[in-house]
């Protein structure tokens, strides 16, 4: 099923050696790993402002932009363990109202180490392999 026609349950955003990772996960336990960092480091000068460009409405740059998310997203379904902890967290989010923007809270700092130390071993292990220009797992141990 295509993603653009569900609502995420959960974004979240992990930097891995020097690269951000935007991850969206759906309620059937589907993620969608964005290599965000990569896609915009390796594209062409002259579409560096294709995010602005769609935004303006220039249908040409808003399909490339579309073309470029597909190649550098992995879908794959996280693990039961990743999920359980998704869902506690999103349990615990509050919407505070802070002037002109809300503002969202969850968890607490000890579920954003747990998140991150899950996402990253599951990086290693499923999405690294698929990535089109993977990372070098640096010796000693597991960057992040």
């Amino acid at each position: 099923m295509n993603r653009r026609n569900k609502t995420p349950l959960f974004y979240y955003v992990i930097e891995i050696q020097d690269r951000e990772f935007l991850i969206a996960v759906m309620s059937d336990r589907m993620s969608y790993w964005d290599d965000h960092t990569e896609r915009r480091r390796i594209r062409h000068p002259r579409h560096q402002h294709l995010e602005h460009q769609s935004f303006a409405g220039d249908r040409q740059a808003l399909q490339r932009l579309f073309n470029e998310e597909i190649e550098f997203t992995v879908p794959i379904a996280v693990s039961e363990k990743i999920f359980l902890k998704i869902l506690q967290i999103v349990g615990k989010q509050r919407w505070e109202e802070t002037g002109e923007f809300p503002k969202i809270t969850w968890g607490t700092i000890k579920d954003v180490a747990e998140m991150d130390q899950l996402l990253s071993d599951f990086f290693w292990q499923k999405i690294n392999p698929s990535l089109g220009h993977p990372l070098k797992l640096q010796a000693g141990a597991r960057d992040r």
